[in-house]
């Protein structure tokens, strides 16, 4: 209720917060690289108890299904990498022309992981932590287009100096053959995913008052203002089970197809911790979202740059998209033992359309099935028909 809500004010106020930024990857298959992640990143399968055994053998296993390879990149070599060589204890992500150098700007960027899916599609994510949601709103802009931020580091010496953050970002991910999958001139976090977590020291009381905060941090602003947007219709929130003998909730969360949004109880106020907990169990389940969209889409783009007079393209892209939808698709039925994380799951899915997009594979199947037969009945064709046709 707004009474709890209002009573956490001076809580919310000292929230410790850190966000996964998404960024959707393509590759081609003659170009992926695995020299540069061997050298610089470590392998980590899935070890998430939030998802069942079943779902997570098929995305660690060693056998022809296996669908998914993640690397982990320390918060050393990915400073190495954006800095040259350097490394920075704080970042600045300033409006430009602002060179706004206060508290609210500043942020931390600790760590990154790949992950590459065997249908030609990839993730980067980008983990940073931060005090003040105008942080994030500068670095994601929400809802345009444009990218109106500057970064900038803190030398040996704590003075400011300007880097190319995105741009970096890029580069490290071409070493892999990986590129952006929507290359534009935008920011590369316009077509991403903004996973974030906010932690505060006391629990909640009622359901309510996670949904304006978790919607909050939805919004990209500061969880202790109360705000009201009745316009976004694609918004559903899931929580935790409440404990019955304390009578209070441990989290809730608002999902949305470019946003899930955490707002989380701990006396300790931990925030690495919980970031920890969130790229193990939570952030594996967007990402199985993420990944049967985006296959669906790379598919859609494999297709319309296929000549298809070949014949053995055809069977081999039919052949992919068979196997996505036997192996590389999960249904909320089968994602956990969890109903809390059957129903995020569900969320995430229901947002972004994956339903319909995966369901639209079968009528591509059989466009391909026909295109394929067309151009085999052509190549099989006498010359002497084929004679008569050009008379």
């Amino acid at each position: 209720m707004i009474t709890e809500f209002r009573q956490l004010k001076q809580y919310l106020e000292k929230a410790r917060m850190g966000s996964f930024l998404i960024v959707p990857l393509k590759y081609d298959e003659n170009r992926l690289d695995f020299t540069w992640l061997s050298a610089n990143a470590t392998l980590a399968p899935f070890e998430t108890m939030d998802i069942n055994e079943s779902v997570k053998q098929i995305f660690n296993g060693k056998d022809r299904a296996n669908v998914m390879s993640r690397y982990k990149i320390d918060r050393q070599t990915l400073h190495s990498h954006l800095l040259d060589g350097k490394t920075s204890d704080f970042f600045y992500a300033c409006e430009k022309g602002t060179d706004d150098f206060s508290e609210k700007q500043k942020f931390t960027i600790e760590n990154a992981e790949i992950y590459i899916f065997h249908t030609q599609v990839a993730f980067l994510s980008v983990e940073i932590r931060f005090t003040r949601m105008s942080l994030l709103d500068t670095i994601v802009n929400l809802g345009y287009t444009d990218s109106n931020v500057d970064y900038f580091y803190t030398d040996e010496k704590g003075r400011p100096q300007k880097f190319d953050f995105e741009a970096g970002l890029v580069k490290m991910c071409g070493y892999s053959g990986l590129g952006l999958f929507f290359d534009t001139k935008a920011s590369i976090f316009l077509d991403g995913y903004t996973y974030t977590t906010a932690v505060i020291e006391k629990r909640f009381e009622n359901l309510d008052t996670m949904r304006r905060i978790a919607f909050n941090l939805h919004l990209m602003v500061d969880p202790e203002r109360e705000v009201e947007d009745r316009s976004e219709e694609d918004v559903n929130f899931t929580y935790a089970v409440k404990d019955q003998t304390i009578g209070s909730y441990r989290w809730g969360c608002c999902i949305t197809s470019q946003t899930i949004s955490y707002i989380v109880a701990d006396a300790d106020m931990d925030i690495d911790a919980e970031m920890s907990r969130q790229c193990e169990n939570g952030l594996p389940v967007v990402l199985l979202a993420l990944y049967q969209k985006h296959t669906c889409l790379r598919f859609k783009e494999l297709i319309s740059i296929t000549d298809k007079k070949k014949t053995n393209r055809l069977k081999t892209l039919k052949r992919q998209m068979l196997e996505f939808q036997a192996y590389g698709t999960v249904t909320p039925a089968n994602i956990s033992r969890w109903n809390n994380v059957r129903r995020t799951y569900r969320y995430l899915l229901d947002a972004n359309a994956v339903g319909e997009a995966v369901d639209d594979i079968s009528v591509t199947i059989n466009l391909l099935s026909e295109k394929q037969k067309e151009t085999e009945a052509d190549s099989q064709m006498p010359l002497s028909a084929l004679s008569v046709c050009w008379v």
